[in-house]
């Protein structure tokens, strides 16, 4: 196997890891519900996706030669592979996870909000304001004591 391709193999097993990392790093952050953090990884993670795309895209003109490589490198290559799938795969399962609290704490606010829309003050036929008894002292602004 030629230098060249060794180095390219080497590069694709770094930004493999590296890209795991920083999967690993998100997954934890949403687990945690630490927006903060997942916020941070973005740019980290968008230029750490293009370094692995670009590492893989390396070997395009090479597949024939990637026969060749000796059976530990095949094994490396293997072992990053199972590694960079798990982290992806976790990754993926906590940000759905996170999309779904989103969608249901939206959810509930806007019930709550259609719910105290229902409730609020709606105008008789007389074309004035009456007030529900269910809306709270402070909201009871036309209300005369």
């Amino acid at each position: 196997m030629s230098n060249a391709l060794n180095v390219k193999v080497g590069q694709a097993l770094d930004a493999s890891e590296a890209f795991s990392r920083v999967l690993d790093q998100e997954t934890a952050a949403l687990k945690k519900a630490d927006y903060n953090s997942f916020a941070d990884l973005q740019d980290h993670k968008l230029n750490m996706a293009q370094r692995y795309q670009d590492s893989v895209m390396a070997f395009e003109q090479d597949v024939d030669f990637l026969k060749t490589i000796d059976e530990a490198l095949k094994e490396k290559l293997r072992v990053a592979y199972v590694r960079f799938r798990a982290a992806a795969e976790a990754n993926e399962a906590a940000l759905l996870s996170s999309k779904r609290v989103a969608e249901r704490i939206v959810g509930l606010i806007m019930d709550a909000a259609k719910r105290g829309v229902a409730e609020a003050p709606n105008y008789g036929a007389s074309a004035t304001q009456t007030v529900s008894a269910k809306i709270p002292l402070h909201f009871k602004v036309n209300e005369v004591f």
